[in-house]
């Protein structure tokens, strides 16, 4: 894998720009992950501080993650306004063949085509620059929205987990899965 040291790859899309998270972020990071309908299904932990916000883009905007081989975060900057209009990325890739992928988007901007535009960028990363096999998500099982979404991407649904952790507590989450080589 080629990368700038110490850099996240930027990507795009026709409406996003995805980058690297930046102390400029910390008060749209702020907004979205405030918002209890964004995290309703995300373990229903929100944050209550901006201290929060600041302490989630020094971990994930941090290039260390990305350059170990671990995960990668990226800011989704809608490139009209210039506004974080969400994140999203992969983890649990560890070096390996295959990584988790998923996303956060602020509520004025659901149904939109934003969250298909931002996934379908890292998929394509995970497959191309990656050189992943495989990239996989666990949703909740009453996260319509999200299902639909990975569905439209090309994922299959592969069963359910009955304890899967997620913030503060265990679910019941779908598995779902989509191959760099059907």
């Amino acid at each position: 894998m080629e990368k700038n040291q110490w850099a996240i790859p930027s990507l795009e899309t026709d409406r996003l720009l995805l980058r690297q998270l930046s102390s400029n972020d910390i008060d749209d990071i702020f907004f979205l992950f405030s918002d209890p309908q964004v995290m309703k299904f995300e373990g229903e932990i929100t944050m209550t501080d901006r201290k929060q916000a600041e302490q989630y883009v020094a971990m994930f905007g941090n290039p260390f993650w990305y350059v170990a081989q671990q995960s990668v975060v990226w800011a989704f900057v809608e490139k009209e306004t210039n506004r974080v209009i969400g994140t999203g990325g992969l983890r649990h890739w560890n070096g390996g063949s295959r990584a988790e992928v998923g996303l956060d988007v602020v509520q004025d901007c659901w149904s939109k085509g934003y969250g298909s535009e931002a996934l379908h960028a890292m998929i394509a990363f995970a497959f191309q620059t990656l050189k992943l096999h495989e990239v996989y998500a666990y949703i909740h099982t009453k996260n319509k929205a999200a299902v639909q979404l990975v569905k439209r991407a090309g994922f299959e649904y592969r069963g359910s987990v009955e304890n899967y952790p997620l913030a503060n507590q265990y679910v019941q989450a779908l598995f779902f899965i989509k191959k760099k080589f059907p």
